[in-house]
């Protein structure tokens, strides 16, 4: 059967198809509803398994005269780090709290934040990448380790800092430090 032969006026589909395509891909980031995104977030949370989450410690009696933080073994926190790093990996469309958290959840850690709650992984802002307010998007919460039937504070902090690509998706580095 011959090549059907089009006229210098006529397109052929496959450029339609193509630029329909590319159109797609062309709309501008929509700013997500802080309320819906919060919403999200915390139903997130609430899907992390922690077996007791009222038994976290007080971090007023830690450090400076008070207990100290113990350590957690390198092998606990080589895995922990690799189990954060592996649910950070890529990019996002909306904060991977829920999986940081099981991440840590799974090594028997998890974080706190500075009243000695637990960390709900609400992050605040949508600067792009490589601008100034970029740098301001980092957040720290210690980690807590069980210890039988109650949490010891670790001399570990979960480490995280995130940004917007222009695509819309969130870049998200975390780690243990």
């Amino acid at each position: 059967m011959p090549t059907r032969i089009t006229r210098c006026c006529e397109r052929p589909d496959w450029i339609d198809r193509a630029l329909a395509k590319a159109a797609q891909f062309d709309d501008e980031p929509q700013e997500p509803d802080a309320d819906a995104l919060r919403m999200d977030v915390e139903r997130q949370i609430e899907a992390v398994p922690f077996r007791d989450v009222t038994r976290f410690v007080n971090p007023a009696e830690w450090g400076k005269g008070g207990r100290r933080p113990v350590s957690l073994p390198q092998g606990v926190k080589n895995r922990a780090g690799k189990a954060v790093y592996e649910s950070t990996r890529g990019y996002h469309s909306s904060m991977p709290s829920n999986a940081i958290l099981s991440a840590l959840a799974r090594h028997g850690l998890a974080a706190i934040d500075e009243n000695g709650e637990k960390w709900l992984g609400l992050l605040v802002g949508t600067a792009e990448c490589g601008s100034e307010g970029a740098r301001d998007q980092v957040a720290r919460a210690r980690i807590v380790a069980q210890d039988g039937d109650r949490w010891v504070l670790t001399n570990t902090w979960l480490a995280l800092s995130y940004c917007m690509m222009p695509s819309g998706n969130y870049e998200v580095t975390c780690y243990l430090s």
